[in-house]
């Protein structure tokens, strides 16, 4: 959630809400069966996950009204325009970054299938319609998603990442073992570098008790930011046995 410089509160989301898709109900001891080859979890039309909205309100507390229609990207080389994974940022100029995320083939002359980020702008916090920045290629050509993206107090754009470390590619072991997570850094929002850190955050969380918890994946890292300083980190973090029971954490970071 970000509120804009009108007082309002934007909320961007995937699928739309329309509850097409069939909730699962066969899930035992933290495991969700695997589903028959000729199965979708997926709900129908613009439920699915490449289909991505807004809301805004006055207040956090509502009432919420939904954008009028489908966030879309405006781009002269692809024929995919999907968007997901919404990643806002404000820009000193009073419009918006975006780092969006799309199939790696959605690139002109690629063929890969896995995750890949691009960058776009939009005019204001209610656009529909992104300017895509990346049209030939991606920002990095391997795999990311699940991207947050703020502006810092001395100005710069960074991003968390998912899928990987961006400065150690050949060691994505994923699990308890290497931490999926990288950091992402630009000076103006368009040309991108990789963080000096491997990884930002890593799979032990350390408990108020001063006991650790070791989960077995951190995935969708989002912030709580005040004032370009983030507080927060929260994740989708997955249950270190055999299941895929997964939880939401919150951890505070530390201030210098």
């Amino acid at each position: 959630m970000h509120r804009g410089g009108d007082g309002a509160y934007y909320l961007y989301h995937i699928g739309c809400g329309q509850n097409s898709s069939t909730p699962r109900r066969d899930c035992t001891n933290g495991t969700t069966p695997r589903l028959p080859p000729d199965a979708t979890a997926e709900g129908s039309g613009c439920d699915g996950p490449h289909w991505m909205g807004g809301l805004t309100a006055r207040s956090p507390d509502g009432p919420w009204l939904p954008f009028p229609s489908e966030i879309t990207l405006s781009s002269p080389a692809k024929a995919d325009h999907w968007l997901t994974n919404p990643a806002p940022a404000l820009m000193p100029n009073g419009t918006l970054l975006w780092v969006y995320r799309q199939s790696g083939g959605s690139w002109p002359h690629s063929n890969a299938s896995s995750e890949r980020l691009g960058i776009a702008t939009a005019a204001s916090w209610d656009s529909m319609t992104l300017d895509d920045k990346t049209p030939a290629a991606p920002l990095f050509p391997f795999p990311l998603e699940d991207q947050y993206v703020w502006r810092c107090k001395r100005g710069f754009y960074h991003a968390l990442t998912h899928k990987g470390q961006p400065r150690a590619p050949d060691r994505q072991l994923g699990g308890g073992k290497t931490p999926m997570a990288g950091h992402l850094f630009s000076r103006d929002g368009l040309a991108w570098s990789i963080g000096t850190t491997d990884a930002p955050y890593n799979n032990s969380i350390a408990l108020t008790d001063g006991t650790t918890l070791q989960t077995g994946k951190r995935a969708r890292p989002q912030l709580v930011v005040k004032d370009g300083a983030p507080l927060y980190l929260t994740t989708g973090a997955e249950a270190a046995d055999d299941g895929d029971f997964v939880f939401t954490t919150v951890q505070p970071i530390a201030q210098r």
